[in-house]
């Protein structure tokens, strides 16, 4: 498995890594697939001028305007998911409520599923994790998360299909699972993938996240994917690798877990 080879990634896998930065990229068919735009100057998301809207969105307003949570409210009602998203951070942080959280969960999980009809599976996992990383309190979110998570296995399957290496898809499934450290479904699921697409050490360090730390992994444990993965790393390679390293936390912490 060459690092090397990441030149060869295609044009998709490309893309996903400009959308989880809020850029731009063509995609394999020629079209352009636009994530939520981010102002690079206030880190919050702006309208584009192009961008198709969600049903029953309003007439955009001036950048310069800020909306007010009776407005964040107002395209609740109407379900214009997309701008009622990119208005979130119009609220100062201080006067981000209880209101404007549950506002914030309902939007942006509702978003992630227009998206996921509207979109290829790696776009709305990349706007799925920018969304994480610019309001953090989402994390709290189960609807949220676990959508985030559903979108995430999905979009990565998708890279993985349009790869040729597949090492620039791991390192970047790798980032997202460790976003949502608790989810260990989510890191055994991960773990699967890879171990399907690459050398099964490679997930050897989805299995990590999965088991160590957690005090009922024992079904995951068992899990022949987990088994070969590691078995694979400590036959493998170097004693000193770091996936070698990683190997043995896994089986330490299944050891105790027993």
């Amino acid at each position: 498995m060459n690092c090397g080879m990441k030149k060869h990634a295609s044009v998709a896998v490309a893309a996903f890594a400009a959308l989880a930065c809020g850029g731009h990229e063509a995609n394999g068919g020629g079209t352009i697939t636009e994530p939520l735009p981010v102002n690079r100057s206030t880190g919050d998301f702006a309208p584009a001028a192009n961008a198709p809207r969600a049903s029953g969105a309003s007439t955009p307003r001036d950048v310069h305007d800020a909306y007010t949570l009776s407005d964040l409210r107002a395209l609740e009602s109407t379900k214009a998911w997309r701008e009622l998203v990119e208005h979130l951070g119009d609220i100062a942080p201080a006067a981000r409520d209880a209101n404007w959280q549950a506002l914030a969960e309902h939007g942006s999980t509702e978003l992630l599923e227009t998206l996921a009809i509207d979109q290829e599976p790696l776009h709305a996992a990349a706007v799925a994790d920018e969304l994480t990383k610019r309001f953090p309190t989402l994390t709290t979110s189960r609807s949220f998360m676990r959508k985030r998570a559903e979108l995430g296995l999905r979009g990565f399957t998708a890279c993985f299909q349009q790869s040729r290496s597949g090492v620039a898809c791991t390192e970047r499934l790798l980032g997202f699972v460790r976003s949502d450290p608790e989810n260990h479904e989510l890191a055994m699921d991960a773990g699967r993938l890879v171990s399907q697409r690459q050398f099964a050490y490679a997930a050897v360090p989805f299995f990590r996240v999965a088991v160590v730390g957690n005090a009922d992994n024992g079904a995951m444990c068992d899990d022949e994917a987990l088994k070969s993965a590691t078995a694979a790393a400590l036959t493998n390679l170097p004693g000193a690798h770091p996936l070698c390293a990683d190997a043995r936390k896994v089986l330490f912490a299944c050891r105790k877990g027993r």
